[in-house]
Parts: structure tokens; C-alpha cells; sequence
């Protein structure tokens, strides 16, 4: 898979909307000095492609930034051997789910999130955000502060588990 657009509104610590395009195959690195909002905007990542839309109100709130009652969006535009997709989701006063296929078709809602669980061959976490063990092997490309080697083993015992 290869990002190509990122745009968040409304998530946490971005209560302006941030976009990151033109991403360019190769190497992209998101760099910062610290709290300018490089966890978020991997965070934001997680939500779009392995949360549901669907999520209770309460799971929701921690996406919202502080202090406020706005709707947070993210929107990603990706490539995959098929082709451009575009998702785009809402998440807390009105979610939705959109996921644009390279065909030019659209699909909304569970169908959205269906489809997309398909394509990056992940698993549903339900009703609640979702976990290392969630993401298959996209799991371990998550690196996140204080907890960078238990993707590894949430994906080395997932292995184990299989056999």
C-alpha cells in the first residue's frame, strides 16, 4: 500500500485541518520537535484504515480534541496493485465510511468497512478501537512511543496461534 494524501480535521490536537499530500513513492518521514503532533497524525492513520466508523460515542470522545463537540474526519487516499482508492470516515456525532474504488464505485457504511478490512486483509476489532492484534501483518509497520516491540508480539503470537 502507498499513502498518497492524509487529511485530518478535527482530531484530537488538530482542531485545524491538517493535509499531507503529494506523497511521492519511497521514503516518507513525518519529523517534528516534540508535541507538534506526529502521534496524532499516525493515530489518525490507525483510525481511518482499522476503526470502525461505528464506534460507541464513548470509545469515540478520546478522538475528539479537548474540550469540544466537533465531528473528527480523516481522509486517505491510497494505492493499492488495483488501483487510487479514497477512504474517508467520521467518527463520534455522525460516523460514516466511505471508501472510493478505482473503478470510480463507492461503497458507505459496514460495506465500506468490509471492503477495506478485504483489501489490507486485517481483522475487525467491533464495536471498540482497535489493537496490534487487529491489524495483521500491517501491525508491524505501527511504531508507537513506550510500546514499539508489542506489535512484534502481538503478530509473533498470532503466528504461534495458527499453527
Amino acid at each position: 500500500m502507498k499513502l498518497r494524501r492524509i487529511e485530518i480535521r478535527n482530531f484530537r490536537r488538530f482542531t485545524v485541518p491538517l493535509v499531507i499530500d503529494a506523497i511521492g513513492d519511497g521514503l516518507t518521514v513525518l519529523a517534528g520537535d516534540n508535541e507538534e503532533g506526529k502521534s496524532t497524525v499516525l493515530r489518525a492513520l490507525r483510525a481511518a484504515l482499522f476503526d470502525r466508523h461505528g464506534v460507541s460515542k464513548e470509545v469515540a470522545r478520546e478522538l475528539v480534541p479537548f474540550r469540544s463537540e466537533v465531528q473528527p474526519e480523516v481522509a486517505l487516499d491510497f494505492e493499492l496493485a488495483e488501483g487510487r482508492y479514497r477512504l474517508r470516515k467520521g467518527f463520534y456525532q455522525k460516523p460514516f465510511a466511505r471508501l472510493e474504488l478505482p473503478s470510480g464505485a463507492r461503497v458507505e457504511g459496514l460495506a465500506a468497512e468490509q471492503k477495506l478490512q478485504e483489501l489490507l486483509r486485517f481483522e475487525s476489532p467491533g464495536r471498540g478501537l482497535s489493537s496490534a492484534a487487529d491489524h495483521g501483518i500491517l501491525g508491524l509497520l505501527w511504531l508507537e512511543q513506550g510500546v514499539s516491540f508489542a506489535n512484534w508480539n502481538a503478530a509473533l503470537t498470532e503466528r504461534k496461534d495458527r499453527r
